[in-house]
């Protein structure tokens, strides 16, 4: 299906509606752009709280205490939308007193007996009176740049308002004042224009007290949780070519470049070329969205592989085996609009637009330290990414760059060992294979009975999230495997319904309820391949849904609804096994429509059969990749890969010519010398130093800024990151 609307959307492009970019849409923990904020009356500092929200990046929110065992709700939060501030002298720290009201959303997901639940809160936070305002204390600021002292929350209190479907009382408290303690730091950075840039985070103690509502998914249970957490104003830094990298030649985006399809199965990768022996910590990476319809991203399928040489198999090099892989949820989208257009690939369709689209984004992906790669310094590796899209109705691509290295990227149609285990010692491994989805092939889970004539449910589906996973021997020498996972179905209306979607998550939980049978395998062949069945698989949506009052789904062998399937393992390297393993379940959905919902009134049961595969074929064949249309020059994709973004600033300070480190009416001696007289060339940039005015050349323009500046209150120079943005590195040209 996906293929099908990327032909149609294709053969529209030229008369498309562009929609614009506003946000990007990511998954996981939220995480902060830098944070600015305009001077305070003095000048001499910032006007704090800065209008950015503080926002959970490590850790989250948790409620524990009142719910049953293995069960919790976990929560990310954004505290933001300051208003009615006030800033006075004094505090608890000496320095000033902070309050101001505000809210703070909450974003919950329920684990164990409330996997599935997921809901957002926003808690007011003050109105009623000073008491209620957040209260902040911060300890004497200094004078000059950059500011750096501490900080205390010295109190937050908020309660969400009566009437909540799901909570009678659902209250945070937090503080110093109350018991609490909760220390943090800020540091202010002066920028260009008199704004600062500001990195603030508090170590907060809170309770969260609750009271369940009656017929909510809490119902009949309250308790009070205390814990700790970090909460983080403008803490991400986005990468920029001031941090550098881990590889041979970053490869940038090319603002007015092509975007390569990459939504699975198809799968893209690129290489590059390790400068130092490292771990690798962060990896970046670009991308946009045809014809500028933003979709949102379940997932990234990252892989590190090895280098295949050109010529040991294909006249190209191209990604061997897979050294590393995660399914990356947690990332920070960074968008941008250039002014240029941008051209739309699909290689395996064949499709070229050009001029397609504006926007695009860049993604960080920050690694905790358990999933650092170690990389060989010297040696070639290849990045492979493919992305699971939460829209089937859009399309999202990885972009490309003018900095080559090596041979072309290349692309495929399924990934090479998309699904990799280890292996547990016996010579084979232990199914299912916990960290690979099943997912839908070559057709929908489909609600038809119970819907007005030509109208139906489509849903592209995924089996994820495997835990509580038991093994036992069968009697014929293979295994039944019971387990819980999540099964996620995107749903697509047509007729009556058309306009309707919605993204549900199904908990297949409970003992028993979720089975899988495999025949007997013979460890430590390289190669294993063996009958499967699906025996039994359910999962009900939990109770409270705004448009369904009834979804369920049976399959599976021993409810009568024969579900065969077959698994190949095989051996690859590295103590690894690739899995292709696949299913074709006959199953049974189930729904009642809420009442006032879209579905209100209407009831029924479809019952039909789907195929789900997990992983595929470790043997494919990867083709290289040429730049549309003429497809005679060499393409790449943009991507960089580092081992941790610093703040460590450039050294150049533009506009400061005769390097003093300081910026005075010197400087525009010195430049009037260089550009009339054949003085000294700036230092120790030739360019950077002596370009006040981020034009990337010095002329008599940067003389004029400067005195501008220094004698008529004209705007400071750039800084040296404003250069590198705009003018590139090197600095020292």
């Amino acid at each position: 299906m996906r293929k099908v609307l990327l032909h149609f959307l294709s053969l529209l492009s030229a008369l498309a509606f562009i929609i614009p970019w506003t946000s990007a849409v990511g998954a996981g923990l939220p995480c902060n752009s830098a944070c600015f904020a305009p001077p305070d009356q003095t000048g001499g500092s910032a006007s704090l709280p800065a209008d950015c929200a503080y926002v959970t990046l490590t850790d989250k929110l948790r409620i524990t205490v009142g719910l049953p065992p293995g069960t919790t709700i976990e929560m990310t939060a954004q505290l933001h939308g300051f208003f009615k501030i006030a800033n006075t002298p004094g505090g608890s720290l000496g320095g000033d007193h902070e309050t101001f009201y505000g809210s703070l959303q909450l974003d919950m997901k329920g684990t164990g007996t409330l996997l599935g639940w997921s809901g957002v809160k926003n808690v007011p936070l003050g109105g009623g009176g000073l008491l209620d305002s957040v209260m902040i204390d911060n300890a004497p600021r200094g004078s000059g740049s950059p500011q750096s002292f501490a900080s205390d929350l010295f109190r937050l209190q908020g309660q969400l308002p009566i009437g909540d479907p799901d909570f009678d009382l659902l209250k945070i408290t937090a503080g110093t004042d109350f018991g609490m303690p909760s220390p943090g730091h800020t540091t202010l950075t002066k920028q260009g224009g008199g704004t600062w840039q500001v990195d603030s985070f508090f170590d907060i103690e809170y309770r969260i007290d609750f009271i369940g509502a009656p017929g909510g998914p809490v119902a009949g249970r309250s308790g009070s949780t205390t814990a700790t957490i970090r909460i983080t104003q403008g803490g991400h830094k986005f990468w920029t070519l001031a941090d550098g990298s881990v590889m041979r030649n970053p490869q940038e985006p090319d603002p007015a470049g092509w975007d390569v399809y990459g939504v699975y199965p198809m799968v893209l990768g690129d290489d590059w070329l390790a400068t130092e022996t490292t771990p690798v910590k962060d990896i970046h990476f670009w991308g946009s969205w045809l014809n500028d319809i933003v979709g949102g991203i379940d997932s990234f399928n990252v892989t590190i592989r090895e280098d295949i040489p050109a010529g040991v198999d294909l006249p190209y090099s191209h990604p061997g085996v897979t050294l590393w892989q995660r399914n990356v949820t947690n990332f920070c989208v960074l968008p941008f609009l250039p002014a240029t257009l941008e051209g739309w690939y699909d290689p395996s369709s064949g499709s070229v637009i050009s001029n397609n689209h504006n926007a695009y984004f860049q993604y960080d992906v920050e690694l905790d330290e358990p999933d650092w790669f170690n990389q060989t310094g010297g040696t070639i590796y290849w990045l492979c990414i493919t992305a699971y899209l939460t829209d089937p109705f859009t399309f999202w691509g990885w972009k490309s760059t003018q900095n080559h290295f090596n041979d072309d990227a290349v692309w495929l149609q399924r990934l090479p060992s998309t699904c990799v285990a280890p292996d547990n010692g016996t010579g084979t491994i232990d199914l299912p294979a916990p960290q690979c989805p099943y997912v839908n092939e070559g057709g929908t889970f489909d609600i038809i009975n119970g819907l007005p004539p030509l109208t139906q449910i489509n849903s592209n589906g995924m089996i994820s999230n495997f835990f509580d996973i038991t093994r036992t021997p069968d009697p014929l020498g293979g295994e039944l495997d019971d387990y819980s996972a999540l099964l996620q179905l995107q749903m697509t209306g047509s007729g009556a319904l058309s306009g309707f979607s919605k993204h549900v998550l199904l908990p297949l939980s409970g003992v028993g309820a979720n089975q899988m049978v495999h025949k007997p395998r013979v460890p430590g062949d390289p190669i294993q391949s063996f009958d499967s069945d699906m025996f039994r698989m359910s999962g009900q949506l939990p109770i409270g849904d705004p448009d369904f009052d009834l979804l369920k789904i049976t399959a599976g062998t021993d409810f009568g609804m024969p579900s065969p399937g077959h698994t190949t393992l095989t051996q690859i390297s590295g103590g690894q096994w690739n899995v292709d393993s696949f299913f074709d379940i006959s199953y049974r959905i189930d729904f009642i429509g809420h009442p006032g919902g879209p579905l209100g009134g209407m009831s029924g049961s479809t019952t039909a059969t789907i195929r789900i595969h997990q992983g595929g074929p470790p043997i494919t064949t990867w083709i290289d990749l040429w730049e549309p249309p003429q497809f005679t020059t060499s393409m790449d994709l943009a991507f960089v890969i580092t081992n941790g973004v610093t703040t460590t600033p450039c050294l150049c300070k533009p506009g400061d010519a005769n390097g003093d480190n300081a910026i005075d009416i010197s400087d525009v001696v010195s430049l009037i010398a260089y550009i009339f007289s054949g003085g000294s060339k700036p230092k120790p940039y030739a360019i950077c130093s002596g370009d006040a005015n981020c034009d990337c050349a010095v002329d008599i323009s940067d003389a004029v800024y400067l005195i501008a500046y220094i004698f008529s209150g004209g705007t400071a120079p750039c800084t040296c990151q404003e250069w590198l943005t705009k003018c590139g590195p090197p600095i020292r040209k």
